[in-house]
């Protein structure tokens, strides 16, 4: 019943997905990586290099991640746009480990899990990402 923050940690992905969703993907190394489209960035009022805290539902909020511009450098987690240099950004990405989840369990360690449309919703300046099911509630 409430949420918890979750330090920081940076990791890069791949290709471009479209502006108006967001994507979770699952590195070998454990790492799991939110991508959210600059549209829904820019509704936030996000932009490539904004840090924004994570904190993770647990109790009846479990299953849920709410993330919010901060000005918290060394707690927070740095937007990274995703895409070269001189193309223009669709995609701004942060990665956390999934070790920093302390109500969540990873059920396929070791394995990767391609990026995947997530259901969210904005309020305010925050973003709130349902996890996927290879992200457990811990009972």
């Amino acid at each position: 019943m409430g949420f918890e923050t979750i330090s920081a940690s940076i990791s890069r992905l791949g290709p471009e997905e479209t502006k108006d969703k967001v994507y979770m993907a699952l590195y070998k190394d454990g790492g799991v990586v939110f991508r959210v489209g600059v549209n829904i960035a820019t509704k936030l009022g996000w932009q490539d290099g904004t840090f924004v805290s994570l904190a993770e539902g647990f109790g009846t909020d479990a299953g849920i991640v709410q993330l919010r511009a901060t000005d918290e450098v060394h707690t927070g987690y740095r937007l990274l746009n995703e895409g070269k240099k001189d193309e223009p950004t669709t995609v701004l990405r942060i990665a956390v480990r999934h070790t920093k989840f302390k109500h969540h369990l990873l059920l396929n360690e070791g394995g990767t899990i391609p990026a995947h449309e997530v259901t969210f919703q904005t309020f305010g300046g925050t973003l709130t990402v349902m996890l996927p099911s290879w992200l457990a509630a811990k009972v």
